[in-house]
């Protein structure tokens, strides 16, 4: 399990930074490893998907950020449903679109976990290493 408990806003900040930064160029490579093997509906598709994990990381971390230091619980619950809320209306927003677009959902739910997965990796990295340093 990770957790940022002990760490200070600046070093949460540096994290988020590079981790969003290594599913950026993660996504990228991803997308263009989809356009070469299936051409460039496919990559459309995937790109959609890279596109959803992204925004919706940053959703998180918008989350994290406005919850940092602060102690009282019923804020905090207001700020993780609403975060949870922005969350499903962003997915629900996307999965629509292609929807109405005629278009299969299929390859952006499987660019988005593939690159899900390596944000959960990301973070289990990131504040692993901090508890190794900090002890």
């Amino acid at each position: 399990m990770f957790s940022l408990k002990n760490l200070t806003k600046s070093e949460v900040v540096a994290g988020m930074r590079a981790i969003l930064t290594r599913q950026a160029l993660l996504g990228m490579c991803g997308a263009c490893v989809v356009y070469v093997l299936w051409g460039p509906l496919k990559a459309n598709l995937a790109g959609a998907g890279l596109f959803w994990s992204l925004m919706d990381t940053c959703l998180v971390f918008r989350g994290v950020l406005q919850g940092f230091g602060v102690t009282a619980e019923k804020r905090l619950r207001r700020l993780l449903l609403q975060t949870f809320v922005l969350r499903v209306l962003l997915a629900a927003a996307l999965v629509s679109l292609l929807l109405v677009m005629k278009q299969s959902v299929f390859e952006m739910l499987v660019s988005f976990v593939i690159l899900y997965v390596f944000y959960i990796l990301n973070l289990i990295i990131f504040t692993s290493s901090h508890k190794s340093r900090r002890t």
